[in-house]
């Protein structure tokens, strides 16, 4: 089974589920993080986290809420009934050698578990790599037609061979996942992918951008995105010190 506990019963059925890729800057988890934050979606149960890192942490909150009791985990589901949306926030890197085994043995079978809507998977990939892409493009493909297209240059099945660094439309995670979601039998609802090219530094804005696309893409009108507390250290808690005031290394 890919859930591993249920907080409460949640009825999935007809929502739509937002899944964030394992990639570049982790922009796709910090959309997920604006998104769970600012819908006040409800955490609901946890996947199997074998084939991710070790990791537990306090509940994330936003600035002038209480901490709250329980611990986090790798990976958890998230769910509104009234705004009928999922997300999975996963908050660990999945080992490596075993992208695969995650996808096809923990994501793939929840997904086909239940009789979602729709399943958007947010991506990120390196701008850099990316020819004639600049830093900021975005892209949506909404059907599995489009996604197979995009998929031919990463040769999905074509044994050892590498991709073309200069055509790279999702990342590895990404790919494995769409290659086994368009799969014959595999899936009963629309997928798609939202895929936005960044270069790696302080990506929040990117984030905002790219859970801008994705209110815009399930019509939901949001003034302001809200960042929980965790977002306070992701890039350090102090100033960078200078040299002048408290050494090289502070």
């Amino acid at each position: 089974m890919a859930i591993v506990n249920f907080t409460t019963m949640a009825n999935f059925d007809g929502s739509t589920i937002i899944v964030p890729s394992i990639s570049m800057a982790n922009v796709p988890q910090l959309a997920v993080d604006l998104l769970i934050h600012t819908l006040k979606l409800e955490k609901v149960g946890s996947l199997d986290d074998k084939y991710l890192y070790p990791f537990s942490a306090p509940f994330d909150r936003m600035p002038e809420e209480n901490p709250k009791l329980g611990i986090s985990s790798a990976v958890e589901i998230y769910y509104s009934k009234e705004l009928q949306v999922t997300a999975i926030q996963q908050r660990s890197p999945i080992l490596p050698g075993f992208t695969e085994h995650y996808v096809n043995e923990t994501i793939a079978p929840f997904l086909s578990q239940h009789k979602f809507r729709n399943v958007w998977i947010l991506d990120s990939v390196d701008a850099g790599m990316s020819e004639g892409l600049p830093s900021g493009t975005m892209k949506v493909f909404s059907n599995s037609e489009m996604l197979r297209v995009s998929l031919e240059s990463l040769n999905i099945g074509g044994g050892n061979k590498l991709p073309d660094p200069t055509n790279v439309c999702h990342s590895l995670y990404a790919c494995k996942l769409v290659a086994k979601l368009i799969s014959p039998g595999a899936r009963n609802f629309e997928l798609g992918t939202i895929v936005t090219y960044i270069y790696e530094g302080d990506n929040f804005n990117e984030a905002e951008k790219l859970s801008d696309k994705v209110a815009e893409i399930c019509e939901w009108k949001i003034e302001s995105w809200k960042r929980p507390v965790s977002w306070s250290g992701v890039y350090g808690d102090r100033e960078v010190p200078t040299a002048m005031e408290e050494g090289l290394y502070g």
